[in-house]
């Protein structure tokens, strides 16, 4: 029997179907994430087209609309006029779309981004950087131990000390956004010390820019230490902003990389670790590996 699932995400949707314990089909499709808090009318359409196509797809895998389970995650829920997609997808494609709770998204995002690293034994940290919020759970041997979600928003931060266009930055406007970024991590005390670090999202994305490729075509399961961190924030930090844009070319965040560093270099020091991990798994991975493979 197969099992399909479509998660919709900010900037991308995901169809994977599963057949028994073989992955069938892994399809991913991406859209231009808003950047405030409110879709534009083009972009819902946009969304709707992208999710009546991968119905085609999963019908044409065999799996009707009606054995599609789509979700939709809190990065991309916590929009204002989200329902508009909800509303649509039920009354115009028959596919209607959970709202993932804090507690879903939590275990099986968990479980998603686990998948296909070598991690040590013991406790794993995964945080999650949204477009608002940090998103941080510590799980083990498929149990959650802590969930704690941190708003703070990067691009918003990124702008508030450092205005529109920055060009080189002094070592004081650097460390006033390190200190910010402190301040909003003290409330965040691990129960326990984690042996692995995961860190995702969209500016997790935006920095790999900067980093080759690995042989397998991907960065999923590739460290980067905090070393390597420091040197990005000294390069960056010292660099034109005309020189930030030639590296990741994108107007957006030709700042917010360097914010993106400093968030990263912290969350290191907040878990204890010398280097994090970076991952491609998604959440509705751990949705398709909590059913047994026995499952008629």
């Amino acid at each position: 029997m197969k099992y399909a699932v479509l998660q919709i995400s900010r900037g991308s949707i995901h169809l994977i179907i599963r057949e028994q314990s073989d992955l069938a089909c892994w399809e991913k499709r991406t859209f231009t994430p808003p950047k405030r808090m409110l879709l534009e009318s083009s972009t819902i359409q946009d969304i709707l087209d992208l999710i009546e196509e991968m119905i085609e797809i999963a019908r044409l895998q065999g799996v009707p609309v009606w054995d599609l389970y789509a979700c939709m995650d809190l990065g991309m829920s916590t929009i204002l006029n989200v329902n508009a997609i909800l509303t649509r997808s039920k009354s115009e494609l028959a596919l209607p779309i959970h709202v993932l709770k804090q507690d879903e998204e939590a275990l099986w995002g968990w479980m998603g981004k686990r998948l296909g690293l070598s991690l040590r034994e013991g406790a794993t940290a995964w945080i999650d950087i949204s477009h608002n919020a940090l998103f941080c759970v510590l799980g083990e041997q498929q149990q959650i131990h802590q969930t704690e979600r941190i708003q703070w928003s990067l691009l918003e931060r990124t702008t508030h000390y450092w205005g529109k266009v920055p060009d080189r930055l002094t070592n004081q406007e650097v460390s006033n956004v390190q200190t910010n970024i402190q301040d909003r991590l003290r409330s965040l005390h691990w129960k326990k010390r984690p042996h692995n670090l995961i860190v995702t999202g969209y500016p997790v994305q935006i920095l790999q820019q900067l980093f080759p490729l690995e042989s397998n075509g991907s960065h999923h399961g590739t460290s980067l230490s905090r070393a390597t961190l420091r040197q990005w924030i000294d390069h960056l930090s010292s660099s034109t902003r005309k020189h930030r844009l030639r590296l990741i070319q994108d107007e957006a965040w030709a700042d917010g990389i360097l914010t993106t560093a400093l968030l990263l270099l912290e969350l290191c020091n907040t878990s204890f670790k010398d280097s994090f991990i970076m991952s491609d798994g998604v959440l509705a991975f751990g949705i398709l590996a909590s059913i047994p493979t026995n499952t008629p």
